[in-house]
């Protein structure tokens, strides 16, 4: 059986396709991979810009193709968090299934962090110890907390990085004031989930995002998608804050290993990472590849 999975995320845009190889559908083969940076975010959450919604509306036509040319079994298509709030979101789904000749369901936090855990959990790594799963978006970020395998907590915020940039980063390079600012929201807005985790040691914060395959990309000079983690030290992630956060958008996009479309975002993103890892004090972070889309596929072989 073939299946699609479309992630029309608040930043970028994913379309996965899988064969199932186990009679279970525990297990797959990829057919295909394809990703789009589309920036919806840019808005702030509230509304996306004509010239974004033009260009997202080009890079789901490419989809498109692949679906014609690989014509699977099962496609599903979700949208996620500026599809949830911006006042053109309707308007814009409504164009994305002409396109795409399927449905787009609009999918809450909740739906979206279980998938991400269940994709998560593909990697042997992840099904032992203490984990936090950090997924940060550009409208929201998703946190999973799993004990040996089992997720025990699960929520949803309203961080994603494009809607704080608009909000709290207005300088370039980032300001003192900016990030003291930030961080009192981010406090504001996670104090109360956090206090609900046992007071345990955490093996890893697991981040399965643009930021964290970022992070990959810089320190160990790659980002390869695939069934593994890669371990990120938490002197390594400090030291290569200390130093982002000096530079300007058009120095970041000039440092080794910085992916260009990620340049503007990228001290959003760290500065949520260095905040979770205050307040979680891990033992270190990992990168994980598989995250919504491998979780759905998932779903859709079972």
């Amino acid at each position: 059986m073939i299946c699609a999975v479309i992630d029309l995320g608040s930043n970028t845009f994913h379309l996965l396709i899988t064969e199932s190889s186990a009679s279970d559908g525990a297990t797959f083969n990829i057919l295909h991979r394809e990703t789009h940076f589309t920036g919806l975010s840019s808005g702030g959450g509230k509304w996306i810009p004509d010239d974004i919604y033009a260009d997202a509306l080009k890079k789901i036509a490419l989809f498109a193709d692949a679906l014609t040319k690989y014509n699977p079994d099962k496609v599903k298509i979700v949208g996620t968090a500026v599809l949830r709030t911006a006042a053109n979101s309707l308007a814009f789904v409504k164009d994305a299934e002409k396109v795409l000749q399927y449905p787009v369901e609009i999918i809450e936090g909740q739906t979206e962090a279980t998938f991400i855990a269940k994709g998560t959990l593909i990697h042997q790594e992840m099904k032992t110890g203490n984990h936090v799963i950090l997924d940060i978006g550009g409208g929201s970020t998703e946190c999973i907390y799993l004990n040996n395998g089992k997720i025990k907590a699960i929520k949803s915020f309203p961080l994603g990085v494009g809607v704080l940039k608009t909000i709290y980063f207005k300088n370039d390079p980032v300001h003192m004031a900016d990030l003291i600012t930030v961080n009192r929201y981010f406090e504001e807005t996670t104090t109360e989930w956090l206090s609900t985790l046992p007071q345990i040691e955490l093996d890893s914060i697991a981040g399965a995002s643009g930021t964290f395959e970022s992070l990959e990309n810089i320190i160990w000079g790659k980002s390869e998608y695939g069934n593994h983690v890669t371990p990120v030290s938490l002197d390594s992630f400090e030291n290569l804050y200390r130093v982002v956060m000096t530079l300007c958008e058009q120095e970041r996009k000039l440092y080794p290993g910085v992916p260009e479309k990620r340049a503007a975002l990228l001290p959003v993103g760290l500065e949520l990472i260095r905040f979770f890892i205050q307040k979680l004090r891990p033992k270190t972070l990992v990168t994980t590849h598989y995250s919504m889309k491998e979780g759905i596929a998932l779903d859709l072989m079972s």
